[in-house]
């Protein structure tokens, strides 16, 4: 077991003074010396001098890629809109892929590698780097930022360090057709209506994919004449991100021509007979 100190002259190593109190974010320009001392469990020591070699990198210091993701239904643990999604840094599907995004700013015959950091304190110390670098779920709500570090694969220098990603949780549109309904219809004419409203409850700009065709086009409303199922897309034109919902229409009507007689005679004990007659608009059963 050994312990291990940095200082900033030889003499501070022997005699354990001048000690440089973070090592973790010690600043220093290329070319500096500092000398560690390192003691063993029975306190016997040694000091070592250390040259300090400050790499330079061409990445921006403003520079910030960014990886966006829709929050969907994942299961109930994990529902849409939480803030929470899962990312993929090396997507070589799309244009997200972070690490050649980085790498982009080297020479491809520069042996690198990009490993991802949580906060600077482990960048810098090169210790607790994510390891589901194609399956990272964000542990800060929304939006959270990701520190980069790139390294020769050859001597460990490091090429760059920053935080230059972003990742970005966008919402789904949030929609309610409403439940399941009965459309009530003239028994004359066999005519009636009802709107369903797909406008989503934050306000924005959205294209609407109907099923049946909306005969307003890219509108929320629809005005429902007949009966049938009614399903949306509605898609965030901004982030590409997009919910669905449907609803069922079914028919009815009243009769077209309803009577009723009582037919008990006057002055009779007993209950009294009502008898109903009913045509048109639907079918009407007497039992």
């Amino acid at each position: 077991m050994y312990t291990f100190t940095y200082h900033f002259n030889e003499n501070g190593a022997i005699n354990n003074t001048s000690i440089i109190t973070d090592d973790t974010q010690y600043t220093a320009a290329d070319g500096n010396i500092v000398w560690v001392r390192i003691v063993n469990t029975f306190g016997c020591f040694r000091t070592a001098r250390v040259n300090l070699e400050v790499s330079t990198t061409i990445i921006p210091s403003n520079h910030i890629f960014v990886i966006e993701e829709c929050d969907e239904f994942i299961d109930s643990n994990d529902p849409d809109n939480d803030g929470f999604e899962y990312f993929n840094f090396i997507d070589t599907t799309t244009t997200e892929n972070a690490v050649s995004n980085l790498l982009s700013f080297f020479s491809n015959t520069q042996q690198l590698s990009v490993t991802f950091y949580e906060n600077e304190t482990d960048a810098l110390s090169e210790e607790n780097a994510i390891t589901s670098i194609s399956n990272y779920r964000n542990i800060n709500q929304n939006s959270q930022i990701i520190w980069a570090r790139i390294d020769s694969e050859n001597n460990n220098e490091c090429f760059g360090i920053g935080p230059y990603v972003r990742l970005v949780v966008n919402p789904i549109p949030e929609l309610n057709l409403g439940e399941n309904f009965t459309l009530c219809l003239d028994p004359i004419t066999g005519l009636g209506s009802q709107i369903i409203d797909a406008t989503p409850n934050t306000s924005g700009s959205y294209s609407y994919t109907w099923n049946p065709i909306n005969p307003n086009g890219n509108s929320p409303i629809y005005d429902v004449t007949q009966g049938g199922t009614y399903s949306v897309v509605v898609t965030n034109n901004i982030t590409g991100c997009e919910n669905t919902d449907s609803v069922t229409a079914t028919f009815s009507s009243e009769p077209a021509i309803f009577s009723a007689e009582v037919v008990t005679p006057a002055f009779s004990s007993g209950s009294t007979t009502i008898v109903a007659m009913a045509s048109g608009g639907f079918e009407y059963g007497q039992s």
